[in-house]
């Protein structure tokens, strides 16, 4: 009996090793700036950095339904993590500010009297802040 719980026991440590978590992607920090853009952009990566080099705005270019769309990550390059992005069908995707990235968009449906598709990224809150668009109802 006792070398049976010491089997299982054995068992059970042994397989428990070798498992892996996949990481959070909102805690997982990278060596680099590359190797960060690289784990979440595919073809060929664009770097800018902000003004005072503490984030990159990382961009890529893909064909997606006949039309070619960007995708983006910022890297916070004191500890090498990601910042959250908004998911979406972009067109251009530029630094606003040190803090700011102005994102223009593809629009699915076209809204009536609207005609820029663009919104401010704030990096540090990670939050759209508002439209670009001085637009009137």
């Amino acid at each position: 009996m006792n070398q049976l719980l010491l089997a299982i026991v054995l068992m059970v440590s042994a397989t428990s090793c070798g498992s892996s978590k996949k990481p959070n992607e909102n805690t997982t920090t990278f060596q680099t700036v590359e190797e960060a853009a690289e784990h979440h952009l595919t073809g060929k990566i664009t770097y800018l950095p902000n003004t005072n080099n503490t984030y990159v705005l990382c961009t890529s270019k893909a064909m997606k339904n006949k039309m070619e769309v960007m995708d983006f990550v910022v890297v916070r390059t004191e500890n090498m993590s990601l910042i959250k992005v908004p998911k979406g069908n972009f067109r251009e995707i530029t630094w606003a500010s040190s803090e700011e990235i102005k994102v223009d968009y593809i629009p699915g449906t076209p809204e009536s009297g609207k005609n820029d598709y663009s919104y401010l990224f704030n990096v540090v809150s990670q939050k759209k802040i508002n439209s670009t668009s001085n637009n009137k109802p």
